[in-house]
């Protein structure tokens, strides 16, 4: 009986195996097509104030250089590399508003972005100096309707409170008192041209300047503000801000050598002022600062050149300069070897003592 069972439950054993056998299924595992994303080359425009922007290239490389050359020969400076960064443009030669920018990447990609394509119709009678510009009644200005600008004008007047929409300039000569200096054989503006000697509270607004080709002159020591805060290259000898008795600082703090030639600073007069910013300036001729009040010029840390005419040792009402960059700067540096002098005795001493 036993042999019987044993022999059933092997059978029964058997039969299920091969049953289970004959049902194994075959799955066949389809073949995915990955397909790689396409190649891009993405520029935007972030700002036409300063003339910058961004770029990202996907799935290739850009041809990387610290600088492009636009197609009308101007500089654009990058900061990132082959994959992602920023831009900037610099209208260094006078580039026309038609210019553009051309960025190419591995693969064939290419973008050509043009500066103003962005830019809505000019209301140019929202602004005194694009409608002076428009309608020829500035000296000097020219009116470019695609940028909504004067770029490359010759500034001969204080046409308006209004800020100067601007990006580059030939030169500025608003000679008040009638000094001089600077723009020789340029045609004078007529008599009341502008607001005048005579106008509140005067005001000389740049804040889009960059570049100016020439010299820069502004006597006019009526004015209770001036911004020159974004500009970088003056390609003249000079930068005159003289007599500027309502100005307590001058920011000339992104103003840099052009191609290190040497540029002289004239603020003086300016007698509340407390402050003049030049940090990134490095070569300078002659820097006037006497009769103004300012005793601290850490902010001439970059500085490797330059006479420096401070107040006269007997001066009564204006101080000496007593507060210097640090003594491993490039000034100190300048000061020790000679390359950077202050007229006054005190003043030089002063220095000597700090970047011992």
């Amino acid at each position: 009986m036993k042999a019987i069972t044993k022999v059933t439950l092997l059978a029964t054993s058997l039969f299920s195996i091969s049953a289970q056998s004959e049902y194994v299924a075959v799955i066949t595992i389809p073949k995915i097509e990955v397909t790689e994303p396409a190649a891009q080359l993405l520029v935007s425009q972030e700002s036409l104030i300063g003339m910058n922007g961004s770029y990202r290239v996907n799935n290739s490389e850009l041809f990387y250089s610290d600088t492009l050359i636009s197609d009308e020969g101007c500089d654009v400076k990058l900061t990132g590399d082959e994959k992602s960064g920023t831009w900037e443009y610099f209208n260094s030669l006078g580039c026309t508003d038609n210019d553009t920018i051309t960025f190419l990447a591995k693969g064939g990609l290419t973008k050509t972005i043009s500066l103003w394509s962005n830019l809505s119709v000019c209301k140019y009678w929202e602004n005194d100096w694009l409608a002076a510009a428009q309608n020829g009644t500035g000296t000097g200005l020219i009116y470019n309707s695609s940028s909504c600008s004067i770029n490359g004008s010759a500034i001969r007047s204080l046409i308006s409170h209004d800020s100067l929409p601007s990006y580059y300039l030939d030169s500025i000569h608003i000679d008040v008192l009638g000094g001089g200096e600077g723009g020789e054989g340029l045609p004078p503006a007529p008599e009341g041209e502008g607001i005048g000697e005579g106008a509140s509270n005067p005001e000389f607004n740049l804040p889009l300047i960059q570049y100016v080709f020439n010299d820069i002159v502004v006597d006019f020591p009526f004015l209770v503000n001036i911004d020159l805060s974004n500009l970088r290259y003056v390609l003249g000898d000079q930068v005159i801000l003289r007599g500027m008795q309502n100005i307590t600082k001058f920011d000339l703090s992104r103003l840099q050598n052009y191609y290190n030639s040497p540029l002289d600073i004239n603020i003086m007069g300016a007698m509340i002022a407390t402050e003049l910013d030049i940090s990134r300036l490095q070569n300078a001729g002659i820097i006037d600062i006497s009769y103004t009040n300012i005793t601290d010029v850490s902010k001439f840390s970059r500085l490797k050149f330059g006479a420096i005419i401070s107040n006269n040792d007997n001066e009564l009402y204006f101080p000496q300069v007593t507060v210097f960059p640090s003594r491993f700067s490039n000034f100190c540096q300048g000061i020790r070897w000679g390359n950077i002098t202050f007229s006054s005795s005190i003043s030089q001493t002063n220095a000597d003592d700090a970047c011992q």
